[in-house]
């Protein structure tokens, strides 16, 4: 299941959406407004954002814009209380479901399962290194399998658990970076495949990243 954030369509309206998705066995936040929407969109890094197409003085779409620039991989639904086909156009040019409102449950969680299913367009190239590149998660071994300026797939051995954060060391770069994970998968004889997004803030690291990622040669 997934994380879920929610933000206000009303107080009623916010809750009943929230009990609805948390009872699908989703993971759900849920708050009012653009400010404390985008602040907790940072903290929790939500899958999927459902958000009111008005939020008082600003536009659900300003919101969605700005959690798709923050978390490229967001998945992103607008609710309107009626129908604009300029903001309609708009949501569907970029891959964001437009739903009127009242939307029936079994619709908005039809809804909900589809976007979660979608994969977006990749915001950056990845590149296969052909040599084997060392890294490191908790201390633990592994491989790189592919990379981009904000992501990194990772073959390791003897982990048990990824965690919802972590370091992410790579000697041949004179670079750690801090991460989370997308996705894991688990092989046989101790070893697990993890997709991680890349969460760094630090400048100088990042350009330490980014001329390795450069210095991979395109496949």
């Amino acid at each position: 299941m997934a994380r879920v954030m929610v933000v206000s369509m009303g107080v009623q309206r916010t809750a009943a959406i929230s009990n609805l998705l948390r009872s699908a066995g989703h993971q759900v936040q849920s708050t009012s407004g653009f400010a404390a929407g985008f602040e907790v969109i940072a903290q929790h890094s939500p899958e999927l954002l459902i958000a009111s197409a008005r939020l008082e003085n600003a536009s659900g779409l300003d919101l969605v814009s700005g959690a798709q620039e923050t978390l490229p991989w967001i998945h992103c639904i607008l609710l309107d209380e009626r129908y604009d086909p300029a903001l309609a156009a708009e949501a569907k040019s970029r891959q964001i479901g437009y739903l009127i409102e009242p939307v029936p449950d079994d619709v908005l969680l039809q809804q909900v399962a589809i976007r979660l299913a979608e994969g977006l367009p990749r915001r950056w190239p990845r590149k296969t290194p052909v040599d084997s590149v060392r890294a490191e998660i908790t201390n633990r071994p592994g491989r790189i399998i592919d990379v981009s300026y904000g992501g990194v797939q990772v073959e390791l051995i003897q982990l048990t658990e990824v965690p919802s954060w972590f370091d992410l060391t790579v000697p041949d770069a004179d670079v750690t970076l801090r991460a989370r994970p997308i996705w894991t998968r688990r092989g046989p004889y101790g070893w697990m495949w993890c997709g991680a997004e890349l969460s760094e803030n630090n400048a100088e690291v990042l350009g330490r990243w980014k001329s390795f990622v450069d210095a991979i040669p395109a496949s």
